[in-house]
């Protein structure tokens, strides 16, 4: 089983707010989280390669110059015999996280799933791969799917309506896709869609039947913590999920 965890990044702002966690080095905190799960699972080797996606920042926008300063660890990842691979993609706002995801499956078609992970978010868990493909083949089985943090079908979180064919979508992507969904997309995906990014690229697995579930059950499993970018909310519509978590915000990060 090969798996392929994609970063989609951004570099660009518009100014700077001091009360919030510094966006320069959300990448290096990135890797350094994931560096310290590769080294606690040193047994196993639990992904088999990082890609880092560069979303171009447009001429309006500041750009944090070190926010690709992370060579220290790439090159330790990389000891560990996991290949960390970085590319450059034009910035299609609304679908920046998206279209760097559909860039990044065509580039390395090859693996058997994807974990989409945004860089403002780290995953929490030293067991979050085993973790991740355990309840992609409990709730997605067969026929190929994405298991996402967050899809409401239902609830007050649910939405009341949305595009043809769909009238829910991933909320929040970060999770992971199999193979055979992948191949859908890259079937079918056209970067000038007048959809923003996050409904269109569930519109199309649900258009190519592929199923789009979640793994927090609306908070029963996992805990959903989400940035509003002054405060962490929670979407639990249970109580039992609480403290347990998959991925978080990075302005959670206290190690």
């Amino acid at each position: 089983m090969k798996i392929n965890y994609i970063i989609p990044t951004f570099a660009g702002y518009k100014k700077v707010n001091p009360k919030r966690i510094n966006y320069e080095y959300i990448l290096y905190d990135h890797l350094r989280v994931l560096l310290n799960i590769i080294k606690r699972n040193k047994k196993n080797k639990i992904i088999d390669q990082i890609t880092i996606m560069k979303a171009s920042v447009p001429s309006h926008l500041n750009l944090y110059k070190n926010f690709y300063n992370i060579q220290s660890y790439v090159t330790q990842i990389e000891r560990k015999g996991i290949k960390v691979k970085i590319h450059n993609v034009p910035n299609h706002h609304s679908k920046v996280s998206y279209h760097q995801y559909i860039n990044a499956f065509k580039l390395y078609p090859e693996f058997d799933y994807y974990i989409l992970c945004e860089d403002d978010y780290i995953p929490h868990s030293n067991t979050f791969v085993s973790e991740l493909v355990y309840h992609f083949k409990r709730k997605i089985r067969k026929g190929g799917g994405f298991l996402c943090t967050y899809a409401p079908k239902k609830g007050k979180h649910a939405p009341n309506g949305g595009f043809k064919g769909s009238v829910f979508h991933s909320s929040i992507s970060n999770g992971i896709i199999d193979n055979i969904a992948v191949k859908k997309l890259i079937e079918t995906y056209n970067v000038n869609a007048p959809m923003i990014g996050q409904l269109y690229f569930s519109h199309l697995l649900i258009k190519s039947k592929m199923k789009i579930e979640d793994y927090s059950d609306y908070g029963q499993t996992y805990s959903i913590p989400f940035w509003t970018n002054k405060t962490i909310i929670y979407y639990d519509e249970y109580n039992s999920g609480k403290n347990k978590y998959i991925f978080i915000p990075i302005q959670m990060l206290k190690e």
